[in-house]
Formats: structure tokens, sequence, C-alpha cells
């Protein structure tokens, strides 16, 4: 028997922290289809289960559209079982206030809900600041079935003093668990639970964000009919990647060399025109270097889907060199330096002060 872990969907985000409005509402969407991708591809080879571990929805403010689609989705794939537990992001209970809910979709609450599927027994519970700390006590399992447990949370070692949405995982080992189905992570992950069991994250459908990098996806589980042992395979499943490039211009003294040092960074990754790109130019540069950022984003901004160039530079002010001249730029310089600023702040006041007084236009 086939089935899907996945996690994390978060659809409804804003996405307005780097996209445009009109890059936001595509993105949306693009998280809408994504679901809709997964269950055919669930479809395609015959999974009999997909388990939604926690966050479909990213906040209580969702779209009458983007609910009636999912709950259209789920109701046209009848042979698909969705096992729907909620997370710390979701809109507590908007699926379960819905007036009419597909057959083919099992929801779960405070308390541990066991639903069987064929050999496998799926059993989970929605984390609150009130049970976390005791569900895996009052967790019980039949050993000798396939067990699998879906949880939102953060997986601790112990029981920590205060933290919502924490999972000791000493409470549920020697449980009976063979796979335990996890959801709250962005990033894939999978660990021994006990010598019987393991723990896994799907990771999120689809990065959203620069700090989301990495592939994602969702996991493939595969039970034996006959040993009941699973086998997980982790499936890359997004429509767009998220790269984060940090890009040394030190030396660097105009904006063509740092085009350069960003094109052979990019060329180290393997970015494609429909992934999302952050560069963010990091070193020390001359004072008197020529760096126009509005030249390098236009530079790259037709070979990606999105591509923002950040600027974490620092200038180098040689003042020795500005000091011993007897000149207005030197007197400049001098007065500067005395000024009760940070070296940074000295630093691009000089730079802007200068080029001011050789004529030229300076950018940031």
């Amino acid at each position: 028997m086939k089935l899907i872990h996945c996690a994390d969907l978060h659809l409804d985000s804003s996405f307005f922290t780097h996209f445009t409005v009109g890059q936001a509402r595509e993105r949306n969407m693009e998280l809408l289809n994504n679901f809709q991708r997964l269950v055919e591809y669930g479809q395609n080879i015959g999974v009999s289960g997909i388990l939604i571990a926690g966050d479909m929805f990213d906040s209580n403010q969702v779209s009458a559209f983007t609910k009636s689609t999912v709950l259209e989705i789920i109701r046209s794939y009848p042979d698909i079982s969705f096992f729907y537990l909620e997370g710390n992001h979701d809109a507590k209970s908007y699926i379960k206030q819905s007036s009419r809910l597909p057959d083919n979709l099992y929801l779960f609450g405070e308390n541990w809900k066991t639903y069987h599927l064929k050999e496998v027994a799926i059993s989970g519970a929605e984390l609150t600041g009130e049970n976390g700390g005791f569900l895996g006590e009052t967790l019980r399992l039949r050993e000798e079935q396939t067990n699998i447990v879906m949880l939102h949370g953060m997986v601790t070692e112990y029981q920590l003093a205060n933290g919502e949405y924490i999972l000791p995982l000493s409470s549920f080992r020697r449980k009976g668990i063979d796979y335990m189905a996890l959801g709250h992570i962005h990033t894939y992950g999978k660990e021994r639970l006990d010598s019987r069991g393991i723990y896994c994250y799907s990771g999120c459908l689809e990065g959203r964000g620069f700090d989301e990098c990495g592939e994602k996806g969702f996991v493939l589980l595969d039970i034996s009919e006959d040993t009941g042992e699973v086998e997980t395979t982790f499936i890359p499943f997004a429509k767009r990647k998220m790269y984060q490039i940090s890009v040394e211009v030190s030396g660097c003294i105009t904006s063509l060399e740092m085009s350069r040092r960003i094109g052979e960074a990019i060329r180290l990754t393997d970015a494609k025109e429909e992934d999302c790109v952050l560069v963010k130019l990091i070193g020390r540069l001359d004072v008197m270097c020529e760096k126009n950022l509005l030249y390098l984003q236009k530079e790259y901004e037709e070979s990606f889907y999105f591509i923002e160039i950040m600027d974490e530079t620092q200038f180098a002010v040689d003042y020795a060199e500005f000091m011993v001249e007897e000149s207005l730029r030197g007197e400049f310089v001098r007065l500067v330096q005395e000024g009760e600023l940070t070296q940074e702040e000295k630093a691009e006041i000089i730079r802007c002060g200068i080029l001011a007084l050789s004529g030229e236009e300076f950018t940031g």
C-alpha cells in the first residue's frame, strides 16, 4: 500500500516580503495548484491515502475560493482517503465548520483519534498549549498492526518547561510506532525514533521565502502487505526553487566586475529561469568604487522568475591617505573622521561626499 505524507502547504500566504502584488497572487495560485498536482500524482501511482500533517493554510484569513477549491479537489478523488491534522498556522476549525465535508476527508481533534486504512492504523492528535506534555503518555497502539502517528510540532528529546507545539520524543518511544508523520519544520528530515520506528518531517511542498531554500516536496510511503514494513522516499515536487547566494565582491572597482562575479556564483548552482534568487553582495570595497545596484538588478532580472540584489558590503577607507591632502576633500574627510559615528556610517558619508565633490552620481 502506498501513502503520501505532506505538510505545511501554507495556502493563502501573503508573499509580500519580496514579491510584487502580482507575483504574490500568482505564487498563491501556484501553491494551490501544487496541491492538486500532488493529488493527481498520488492518483496516477495508486496511493490509498494522503496524510496532511498540519498548516494546510497560512492563517485564519482564508479566501472562500481557496477553501472551496481544496474541498472540491479532495471530493474529486474518492478513491484516495485524506487525513488532515490542523497545525499552529491553520485557521482553527475552518474546514471543520464547513457545512458539507467530502466523505473521504478524515479529521482529528485534541485527543487521539485512530482510523484504519486496510491493514494500517493512522492515529493523530492536534497539539494545544495544554495537551502537548502528555499526548505521548496517553497514546495506545496495538503492537501487531502497522501504526502511523500524525503530529504537528517541534521534536525535542524531553518535555520542556514552556513552549507550545513541543513533541518530547522520549514519551513516544516503545509505543509501537512504525512511522511518525510530522509537520511544522519546513525542511525534509528523517530520523530513527526507536528500534521499531522512524519519525519524519516531509518539509513544505513549496518554498515561499529565502529562508526555505533547497529541495521541497513530500514523502512517499510504501508499506508491505506481508510484513508491514514501511519504506520511504522523498519526492522533490516544488514548481520553483529558492536560492540564496552570497557573492564576495571585495576588490571590485566597477559594477561590471561585480556583475561578472554574480554570474560566476549563479553558474555554480542549478538555478533555472523559473526559480527565485536572492543575491547578497558581501566583502569590503574601496570607497571610490562604482557600485550601481539598479544596473546589477536589470542585468539579471530577465534570467529568473524573481531576483533581488541585496547589498551587505562595507566600504574600506584609507583615512591616512585622505587626511594628508591639503584640499577640500581632505578637509571633508578630517571633519567626518572627528565625528561621533560608527566606522560604517563614516565610510558611507565619506563615499557620498567624495563622489559629490568629484561631480559623480552616486547610487546605493
